[in-house]
């Protein structure tokens, strides 16, 4: 019978410069503890920020990148080596980084993030007004896409749903 720990991929080495170091995937309590320590990455993880290009994450900040490389080597939250790691040369960096972020999501980040998205929703279910927002909001751009297309200006609800479906009258 399999264990839980027949899941974990075993540490991947990192050679620098004649050093060895054992680097791991973040667990989700460190991939959280990130993400509410650095809200730029929060930002990025929960697609508030669109087209996201490597240039968004390495300028969420040295700190953030010694963070998740210090997690990696398995010391998160040490101080010492959020530091050490945050000024050594981007090359360095992009070296743990790499086997990190893949031991992290080995599936990529798209199935993670669905993933995550699952728990979170069943965990957190949307309010009622949380969902009508959003079926407004898609219908709102689906109405500025058709008249957008038929040549008219596009307006804006004044929130009372009779007097937006009623066009008005010209005299």
């Amino acid at each position: 019978m399999s264990g839980l720990a027949d899941l974990l991929p075993g540490p991947k080495q990192v050679e620098i410069d004649g050093k060895t170091f054992a680097v791991n995937g973040l667990s989700l309590a460190e991939f959280a503890g990130l993400l509410t320590r650095f809200p730029v990455l929060d930002d990025i993880f929960a697609g508030k920020k669109k087209d996201v290009a490597i240039g968004d994450v390495l300028m969420a900040g040295n700190p953030a990148i010694g963070a998740i490389i210090a997690a990696g080597c398995g010391h998160p939250g040490d101080e010492k080596w959020e530091t050490e790691a945050a000024a050594l040369p981007a090359q360095h960096q992009v070296q743990f980084l790499a086997p990190i972020v893949s031991l992290t999501m080995p599936r990529g980040f798209g199935p993670f993030a669905a993933d995550l998205a699952t728990v979170l929703t069943t965990l957190f279910p949307p309010t009622s007004d949380q969902v009508r927002d959003k079926v407004l909001q898609k219908a709102m751009r689906k109405r500025s896409q058709l008249l957008s297309n038929a040549g008219a200006e596009p307006s804006m609800p004044s929130g009372n749903s009779r007097q937006d479906s009623s066009s008005p009258t010209a005299s």
